[in-house]
């Protein structure tokens, strides 16, 4: 008899044991392990990016430098892009895409970079 009564008192503190654990991870355990979904974060809007333009006076200043560089490197055409944050801030072709047939650069012009996007690659390493 006194068998029966310590095996029953075995299994009912290991019922109360698991009882006890089910409720503990139950509680402590996140909502998506257990199946459901956590709640969506509330989307945030970006800042709004400010205008940047430049003034007259600075226009012309990139065109007489990019004048003065062009006779001094000898170069036939080149294209400026000035971008700051996703905002084109100035865009602009100089000289010839073709010396021969006298094609203007534009923006669609395709220049050959040669070893040169090394330099590029480097400066964004």
């Amino acid at each position: 008899m006194r068998y029966l009564k310590y095996n029953r008192n075995k299994k009912m503190a290991s019922r109360l044991v698991a009882l006890v654990i089910l409720l503990a991870v139950s509680v402590l355990t996140p909502a998506r392990i257990m199946g459901q979904e956590p709640a969506p974060a509330l989307p945030q809007e970006p800042a709004p990016e400010p205008v940047y333009q430049l003034s007259p006076g600075q226009i012309e200043k990139i065109e007489t430098f990019v004048a003065s560089q062009m006779r001094l490197g000898k170069m036939p055409g080149l294209m400026v892009v000035l971008v700051r944050g996703s905002q084109t801030l100035y865009k602009k072709g100089f000289g010839f895409a073709d010396r021969k047939t006298r094609e203007p650069v534009t923006s669609a012009s395709l220049f050959e970079l040669g070893s040169t996007s090394k330099a590029f690659t480097a400066l964004g390493v």
